[in-house]
């Protein structure tokens, strides 16, 4: 890799980290504030409209990845006229899919007396959805232009348009609020920051490709077949990562109220944020895991599926810990005193008990795309999606909004545990029971932090002070960090050296690291 690639690699990795990390910060901010502006029911009715729209992108219908991947080939072999065949045939068939999201969008709208808002809202229901579906449709066209930042290595310009609108859009929506004002701003507010960010991406793509232009004669019927025939299986993915990720939200907004949506979204929203920051810090399993299959050095694969497996299952177990510790409390300083914080404490346990499931035996999955099986586990995620719905809609009936969160984790409990593990047996030789017993062991080891702070929280009273939050929450990570250095063998700390970036190894490893050069100077001396 080039100095100049590197140098481009280095800056988009970090600006993405600070666009993850600003996302958490603002949308943890952001969501009491805007709860207590607009009250449960009309934040409920926000995150509704939402859930609907935000299914529209489904009409994408996996062009985006195919786009891409045609423009990076072509530029690849220097051919500015091939590549601007593939955005003008990107444009037009985004074009059409931009126009059909409208007409369903107008659709939609008709249905909003269907879900459970009263007569008032119904008509606020009908044009916020129609507000935002316009928003995504405009962004469709744009669309055909992605994979020219890819090619060039400047996510970092992407990154950091997408900080300076995110905060932009953010602050405009404070000052709506506080001025008055309500969803349908907000809806507006969102729309023009879409726009302009839109703008702002076609930009950063004329910038880096002056020569790519979007001509009607460049519209090539070859291309629009290629394209539509490698978008296929990824349309499948994508629809069944949809029903997944907000199946449970449209059973809520159908079968319950919107309030009671909020309360569950809130219980999603903190899980989601331990997640993406559980995910960027340890999301390199793929490449490495691929190297491996590349070069015919199956051993090596499978060390490293041991290896991250029991990084992942240490992980989830202190964030599992964690959260039945401190969850209930965080509710409560972070949402006021009004918060139903006791459900969506019992529906956050449950639900990051099944993300955390996902996240330990990830790199078993990962291990599946690496040996080229991307059908295997896609079938797998599209039966999680149908299982996970139909239970939810079931459950829902019979344990309210903690039965919806039972439906996302049912099929995670099979399909994450055993099921992955056996399918990759198929091709791989590799042990189950060492991996379980890798996390057996570390669950005895972190299990003492645990029980030591959950019995001193046990020994104070019921509302426990911010201050006392505060020292639990420092001894239990004390406690737990102490504890992480010494549950690796020294062959398994060796290998995390080759692997983890140098910072996060030194922060895992600085207790052990540190008594070893004591002895090591001791000896000499």
């Amino acid at each position: 890799m080039s100095s100049t690639l590197s140098s481009r690699f280095l800056k988009s990795s970090a600006l993405r980290i600070v666009e993850t990390f600003l996302g958490i910060i603002i949308g943890f901010f952001m969501l009491p504030f805007m709860v207590a502006s607009l009250g449960e029911h009309l934040y409920g009715i926000w995150i509704i409209v939402s859930s609907i729209t935000g299914a529209l992108y489904i009409f994408d219908l996996g062009f985006a990845t195919a786009v891409t991947r045609y423009i990076s080939k072509s530029l690849a072999v220097d051919d500015r006229k091939e590549t601007s065949k593939i955005v003008s045939s990107a444009f037009f068939i985004y074009f059409i899919l931009a126009l059909v999201i409208m007409v369903v969008s107008l659709a939609a709208s008709f249905f909003a007396t269907h879900w459970d808002v009263d007569a008032d809202n119904a008509n606020l229901v009908q044009i916020l959805v129609i507000i935002t579906g316009v928003n995504i449709a405009l962004e469709f066209p744009f669309k055909a232009f992605s994979g020219i930042a890819a090619y060039h290595m400047r996510y970092d310009l992407l990154a950091l348009s997408r900080i300076v609108f995110k905060i932009l859009s953010t602050a405009a929506i404070v000052w709506a609020v506080m001025t008055g004002y309500q969803l349908i701003a907000i809806a507006l507010i969102g729309l023009l920051a879409s726009i302009l960010s839109n703008f702002t991406f076609y930009f950063i793509a004329k910038y880096l490709e002056p020569n790519v232009n979007v001509k009607f004669s460049y519209i090539d019927k070859a291309i629009i077949k290629s394209l539509s025939g490698y978008s296929a299986w990824v349309f499948f993915i994508d629809m069944s990562r949809m029903l997944k990720e907000r199946g449970d939200l449209w059973v809520i907004g159908y079968l319950l109220s919107a309030a009671q949506l909020t309360v569950y979204y809130v219980a999603l929203r903190l899980v989601d944020y331990a997640v993406q920051i559980l995910v960027s810090a340890v999301n390199m399993t793929t490449p490495l895991i691929t190297a491996d299959y590349a070069k015919g050095d199956i051993k090596a694969l499978v060390q490293k599926i041991y290896l991250f497996s029991r990084l992942n299952s240490i992980l989830a177990l202190i964030t599992i810990f964690g959260f039945v510790l401190f969850a209930q409390e965080v509710f409560q300083f972070w949402m006021g005193g009004t918060f139903d914080a006791s459900t969506a404490y019992t529906i956050c346990c449950i639900v990051l008990f099944g993300k955390m499931l996902a996240f330990a035996n990830s790199p078993v999955a990962n291990a599946l795309m690496a040996i080229n099986k991307p059908r295997t586990l896609s079938i797998i995620t599209a039966g999680e999606a149908v299982v996970s719905l139909t239970a939810t809609f079931l459950l829902v009936y019979y344990y309210g909004l903690e039965g919806a969160a039972l439906g996302v984790v049912f099929p995670l409990l099979f399909t994450r545990t055993v099921l992955i593990h056996l399918c990759l047996q198929r091709d791989i030789d590799f042990s189950i029971l060492t991996i379980y017993r890798n996390l057996l062991k570390s669950a005895a080891v972190l299990a003492v932090p645990f029980c030591t702070v959950l019995y001193i929280k046990s020994q104070l009273l019921s509302d426990i002070s911010f201050a006392y939050f505060i020292g639990l929450i420092g001894l239990f990570v004390l406690m737990t960090y102490l504890s992480i250095s010494f549950m690796f063998t020294k062959k398994e700390q060796e290998a995390l050296s080759h692997v983890l970036p140098s910072k996060l190894y030194r922060l895992l490893f600085g207790v052990r690291l540190a008594l070893a050069h004591h002895q090591r100077v001791e000896r000499n001396s």
